[in-house]
């Protein structure tokens, strides 16, 4: 099950419900996951610096 806002607000029944138990995302600290973030990255430079970044994927400061 997904939360719908992460940190959950502290009124959020699962919080209060004994039979549930929550732990934070750890899929995103195996080897094969960050060689395949550091990758994902690179490319998202390179395409930004040629224009073909999607433009979802751009944040403005």
């Amino acid at each position: 099950m997904f939360l719908k806002k992460e940190p959950p607000d502290d009124n959020n029944p699962l919080l209060k419900n004994e039979k549930v138990y929550l732990s934070p995302h750890t899929a995103a600290f195996t080897d094969e996951c960050m060689t395949r973030m550091g990758k994902e990255t690179i490319q998202n430079i390179i395409d930004f610096f040629e224009e073909k970044l999607e433009k979802s994927k751009i944040v403005k400061l």
